[in-house]
């Protein structure tokens, strides 16, 4: 029920009516693919385990009509080297996180219509009705395209994310060495000035100048799906 209830949250399916499965299947050319539950047991410390539930869909089943990007970029070894060395710097701290549901926060490519038919186990345990279809709004886990959407989702917001905190202001900016890794920043998000704008051609390439400073870098964040460290 938990895990229905963040799909229900998260606004991630649409039931859809018999006459509805047929028109889309013809317009999109698609087919139903099967969904499924995988249970599992995550390791809280060495004697102690946490039962866990996910909803999947069989995404290899599925044939996307579009040539999409499903790639992703995440912190590998060298970025998390980095990281510790930039905090073992005097009055630095390292925090982790994890971001719930996360795939739930991103939506669906416009241009796809998936179609999947609700869990045998759900519909044998009386949750779910028997021939219900869904059509996917959100990139639910097991889908190809569902990771790079993730991605994209989570790196708009992080983009935009400003905070404030004791009366000071913060913002993120992402490194132009890897994706994976972003800066804390003090200050408002820089912003690039609509005036005054230096054209300087160098090596033979255009390069902009006059930015506002991006303020004093007091931490940073890289990220690995939805994992963070801070």
């Amino acid at each position: 029920n938990k895990e229905l209830a963040s799909f229900a949250t998260n606004d991630a399916l649409e039931t859809c009516t018999p006459s509805q499965v047929r028109e889309l299947t013809q317009e999109s050319g698609t087919k139903v693919i099967p969904c499924l539950v995988v249970y599992s047991e995550k390791p809280l410390t060495d004697t102690t385990t946490k039962a866990k539930v996910r909803m999947c869909v069989c995404g290899n089943f599925y044939e996307s009509p579009f040539d999409l990007l499903t790639s992703t970029t995440n912190a590998d070894a060298v970025i998390v080297r980095t990281f510790i060395s930039f905090a073992a710097q005097p009055n630095m701290t390292i925090g982790g996180s994890d971001i719930g549901t996360a795939f739930l926060n991103a939506h669906i490519d416009k241009r796809l219509t998936v179609l999947v038919s609700a869990p045998s186990s759900l519909i044998k345990l009386g949750v779910i009705a028997p021939g219900t279809v869904w059509k996917l709004k959100k990139a639910v886990y097991g889908l190809n395209v569902s990771p790079r959407l993730w991605q994209e989702e989570r790196d708009k917001v992080l983009t935009s994310c400003e905070f404030v905190v004791n009366g000071r202001s913060y913002h993120l900016q992402q490194s132009k060495t890897h994706s994976s890794m972003w800066f804390i920043n003090e200050g408002k998000k820089p912003i690039l000035k609509n005036t005054n704008i230096n054209l300087l051609v160098k090596d033979g390439e255009l390069a902009q100048t006059q930015f506002w400073s991006p303020g004093k870098r007091i931490g940073m964040l890289i990220v690995y799906v939805d994992d963070l460290l801070i």
